[in-house]
């Protein structure tokens, strides 16, 4: 009985159909309703809400998080693709792949749900057929062209938070004892005094009631609680590795956000007189020491239809942590073989272009997101990999097998409501059978889990496991022993 059990499991596994849940290590970051708009997939929980594609309509919306989920595994690999930041996933993880359909065209209807796993081995193959298949490996990458103004914010204020992030910090005068901050200094060099007049001019407009400015060789400090409020208002951090943008700002029209970066990119290179010229024309490549600020710029550029490459350099062979940058560097090619920038549904698709597996044990995430079933990290779109019986309707499922998914792998876990509320599932009996007959009827198989050994378990409970079952017909069922871990409830 186990023999055929891991037979028709290693089925399941090699036609994708079985799918475990946690796929994300920690650090990743996910696009959320955050602050900043992005947080650490370790950092959310159940309530918080992310932005999710919706396939439907190629739009991107705000879904809330159900619930968070915790392992540890063994099995990791960093993805690396042509634009985006790399990513660390486990093996089972499905990374959804885009067929082109042509030369700048794909055809989401023919695209896949291939394992990070079976990536890695044709990567590793050497054989011409495999060689090809890499080329057409190409991921999703959304990103929100939501439009929210803030009538508040004209071009010289947008110009000031472009400065403050390139060079800007708030600091504490060192008058009072109190630690809030007062004083906004922008770090400049010798020869920058005509930097230091063009902010000293800005600010006096803008925050002429109560300013006082003074400069000295490397700095100009401008006291101002008004200015230092409006600062504090749309950018989060104060030290050089913590600052961002708050979320307003990612969602800004476009003009307005052209004229921040432009701002940024002048004060991070030396002073240019072509003021007037496009940002297009002007802009070649930032260097942050933010990688979530770098993130933000990214997502700004591509909604200016300007593509960016991601990388991350060091300044020393033995690179600390302080040595390390994160660019981004303007795409002048136009390789359509490397991605496909669809302004229309506000989409980048992106090569896939290495991998590689990571010897080490981590702890990784996943999250369960309602309606969507999706939610868009730095490294683009990751699906749900879990299903419950109490978050899918039979159009749900009726949908997905429309779609072509073959089978799904659910907890049932118990044949008995009384150890149901033991394990604190939130489920019941009647909805894991309900759940059962609508997958049958709509041809989705159906791997099931169940758990036994609990010490309040009986015997009169394991028949009912047994009778669930019998009734159900899973195509397979794991029978997984009960077990308590160090420091759980």
């Amino acid at each position: 009985l186990v023999g055929s059990e891991m037979c028709i499991r290693d089925r399941l596994i090699k036609k994708n159909l079985n799918v475990k849940w946690c796929c994300l290590l920690g650090d990743t970051l996910v696009f959320s309703s955050s602050k900043s708009g992005l947080e650490r997939i370790e950092n959310l929980k159940a309530g918080d809400h992310v932005l999710s594609l919706n396939e439907a309509n190629c739009t991107i919306e705000s879904c809330k998080v159900t619930k968070k989920l915790v392992r540890s595994s063994d099995d990791i690999y960093e993805v690396k693709f042509e634009l985006l930041p790399r990513v660390k996933v486990t093996g089972e993880h499905p990374i959804m792949i885009v067929k082109k359909k042509a030369q700048d065209e794909f055809d989401s209807r023919a695209s896949e749900f291939v394992r990070t796993r079976e990536i890695h081995k044709q990567y590793s193959a050497k054989s011409e057929r495999d060689e090809t298949r890499k080329t057409c490996c190409y991921v999703v990458y959304p990103f929100n062209s939501q439009v929210v103004d803030v009538p508040e914010l004209n071009e010289r204020k947008c110009s000031l938070l472009g400065y403050y992030i390139a060079r800007g910090r708030l600091l504490a005068s060192n008058s009072k004892k109190s630690q809030i901050p007062n004083v906004v200094r922008f770090d400049m060099g010798m020869s920058e005094f005509n930097r230091a007049l063009e902010i000293a001019d800005l600010v006096k407009r803008e925050f002429s009631t109560s300013c006082r400015i003074s400069f000295d060789l490397t700095s100009v400090k401008i006291r101002s609680s008004e200015f230092v409020k409006f600062i504090e208002r749309f950018c989060l951090g104060t030290a050089k590795k913590e600052k961002l943008f708050a979320r307003e700002i990612l969602l800004l029209p476009i003009e307005k956000q052209r004229d921040i970066i432009r701002a940024a990119w002048r004060f991070s290179k030396h002073f240019r007189k072509e003021k007037g010229l496009p940002l297009e024309v002007v802009f070649d490549s930032f260097q942050f020491a933010s990688r979530p600020l770098a993130i933000q710029f990214q997502q700004m550029l591509l909604r200016s239809g300007i593509v960016c490459s991601y990388s991350i350099e060091t300044k020393s062979d033995k690179a600390s942590s302080n040595d390390v940058l994160y660019k981004l560097s303007k795409r002048t090619d136009v390789d359509q073989t490397d991605f496909v920038l669809d302004a229309e549904k506000s989409i980048l698709y992106t090569r896939l272009s290495s991998i590689r597996r990571l010897h080490e044990t981590q702890k990784v995430f996943n999250l369960e997101v309602e309606r969507n079933r999706n939610y868009v990290t730095e490294a683009g779109l990751m699906h749900n990999c879990e299903t419950r019986v109490d978050t899918v309707d039979f159009s749900l499922l009726h949908l997905m097998a429309q779609a072509g998914c073959k089978a799904v792998y659910v907890g049932f876990e118990s044949g008995s409501d009384k150890m149901l509320d033991v394990y604190n599932k939130g489920t019941t009996v009647e909805q894991n059978k309900r759940f059962a007959r609508w997958a049958h009827k709509v041809g989705i198989r159906v791997a099931a889990s169940m758990i036994f050994g609990h010490p309040l378990e009986t015997s009169a409970d394991r028949v009912y496991s047994r009778k669930l079952i019998s009734e159900t017909r899973p195509a397979t069922v794991f029978w997984n022993r009960w077990r308590s871990e160090y420091e759980t409830p």
